[in-house]
């Protein structure tokens, strides 16, 4: 997965060590730079947060300049699922003694979206009723995208569109009358503006 890279701009000079930009390696792991050379309190997995959800599982540097780390994650992915993955670090200091910045600063944020629509999926498949997660996404979607939903027997159920670029789409799974759908089996056509399109199906159980 290639990420877009993303730069902090701090409001004013200041002391404090802060994330400068920051990118995503793979599904499971993204570098981040800092301003400083920083010391190994950032290396403690224990000091990260992942939100929505997830955790830091490891930490490392990733040059000799220990300016830039390497977070690896576990029940979270970076990439174009629909939703952005922060990083947020909650401690640690430069080797010059600057303190990490708090709320400003010390958090990173993923999001991206896809180049075409060759690893468009949905998950959960199957999608299972009265789970934690009410709902289905789309992801690996290119910057725009629709998405058409149709039954088994070929009928519309609702038309989704992808604008605002996070690669991926949330369906509450109610049709477009505000019906919450029942379980069977679904069919998806996801299209783009360049004309690519990709098919596919999903079930939904009790």
């Amino acid at each position: 997965i290639s990420g877009v890279p993303f730069n902090y701009f701090p409001d004013s000079i200041s002391p404090l060590a802060f994330f400068t930009r920051w990118e995503i390696v793979s599904a499971t792991e993204a570098r981040i730079y800092f301003n400083f050379p920083m010391d190994v309190s950032v290396l403690d997995p224990g000091l990260y947060r992942l939100a929505p959800s997830g955790q830091v599982t490891a930490v490392e540097w990733d040059n000799a300049s220990q300016t830039a780390i390497r977070v690896r994650v576990r029940d979270a992915a970076f990439g174009a699922l629909g939703y952005p993955l922060s990083v947020i670090l909650e401690g640690g200091s430069a080797q010059n003694g600057a303190p990490m910045a708090e709320k400003e600063g010390n958090i990173a944020t993923f999001s991206d979206f896809k180049k075409d629509l060759s690893g468009v999926y949905v998950y959960p498949n199957p999608y299972l009723l009265h789970t934690e997660f009410d709902g289905i996404r789309f992801a690996n979607l290119t910057q725009t995208a629709t998405v058409h939903i149709y039954d088994v027997a070929g009928r519309k159920v609702i038309t989704l569109s992808e604008t605002n670029g996070d690669g991926g789409l949330e369906w509450n799974l109610m049709d477009s009358w505000g019906k919450r759908v029942k379980p069977g089996i679904f069919l998806y056509r996801v299209m783009e503006p360049e004309g690519e399109e990709v098919l596919g199906s999903f079930s939904i159980l009790e």
